[in-house]
């Protein structure tokens, strides 16, 4: 059984039914339901609030706090709701965007490499030809993500110390907020909710860079040792080499009290399309400065969200090699 912890951001993904005259409380997920009854309504009352307040952006500690609740009255029922689906970590986000989003379809099976790519792509039913489509800009038709092994087999040399001076620019110029009050991309109801950082250097000390778009300023929050950071990522060798090599990189995290606040669980699904076009400027910059730079999706959320020493998930991380 998953055991509740006080320093998680937990998302109520659940409804409650709070029968307060017969001292009842009903919650109900996808994963099935809870009931919990107790003749202290004022008790039953501060669970529900405890629950409803369960909205991703802040600790279960400090919930608890707010609603004096010690932990050790909720955790059996918290227990529970953890093992119905009923509450998930934020702090993992990618393992559960997809119900933090209220998404009704089902996440289908693992194919294998293969397997997916021999899926074909959804094609519209037999309909009027469209028209030839024009290119959008030739730098987006230019942007490509680095091939790694090719990357490696070629033996191109790499400086740490240009990859991270580049990985800073990249990232600075992607999210600028200029004097018009405007940036490169938008935002779901100008919340701007990205942060980003760059993680790189020579030697085998990196230098955690956070990028303060607000004010136009770096500041170096911390060091981490290169094989400490190699060890963030999912153990793709390549990955593993170009960053042993010199490699690197910038990572976009999110700060979920901006879209969440404003609109509760959707807010992840603005956040998720506003780092794809982050994700996206940066290729097309990268392509424009002639700087090979690569998308990777495979790290530990929680350890890196740590190791940036910045409190908020890692939705993306960017290789870049110069």
């Amino acid at each position: 059984m998953l055991q509740p912890d006080p320093s998680a951001r937990y998302a109520l993904c659940a409804s409650i039914e709070h029968r307060a005259e017969a001292g009842i409380v009903r919650i109900t997920s996808a994963g099935g339901d809870v009931q919990v009854e107790d003749d202290d309504h004022e008790l039953l009352g501060r669970i529900v609030e405890t629950l409803r307040a369960c909205g991703g952006t802040a600790a279960l500690a400090e919930i608890l706090d707010r609603q004096g609740l010690p932990f050790q009255v909720i955790e059996p029922l918290l227990a529970d709701l953890l093992g119905i689906a009923a509450l998930h970590d934020v702090r993992h986000a990618w393992t559960y965007f997809h119900h933090l989003s209220a998404n009704p379809f089902t996440v289908p099976p693992p194919l294998s490499e293969q397997e997916a790519y021999a899926l074909d792509r959804w094609r519209p039913p037999a309909g009027q030809a469209t028209t030839s489509v024009k290119p959008v800009a030739t730098m987006a038709y230019a942007r490509r993500s680095a091939d790694l092994e090719a990357h490696l087999e070629a033996r191109e040399p790499l400086d740490p110390k240009e990859s991270m001076e580049q990985a800073i620019a990249l990232a600075a110029d992607t999210y600028r907020l200029e004097a018009d009050e405007h940036r490169p991309l938008a935002s779901g109801g100008a919340m701007w909710p990205l942060q980003f950082w760059a993680v790189g250097g020579p030697g085998d000390e990196l230098d955690v860079v956070a990028i303060d778009h607000d004010h136009d300023r770096l500041t170096k929050v911390r060091t981490v040792t290169r094989d400490g950071w190699r060890g963030m990522f999912l153990p793709d060798p390549a990955v593993h080499e170009v960053i042993r090599r010199g490699a690197a990189t910038v990572v976009i995290t999110v700060d979920p009290r901006r879209t969440t606040g404003k609109y509760g669980n959707r807010g992840w699904r603005y956040a998720l399309m506003e780092v794809g076009a982050a994700a996206h400027h940066i290729g097309l910059l990268a392509a424009e400065r002639r700087v090979a730079a690569r998308p990777i999706g495979g790290f530990y959320d929680l350890p890196m969200s740590k190791a940036l020493d910045g409190g908020l998930p890692a939705l993306l991380t960017v290789l870049v090699m110069a």
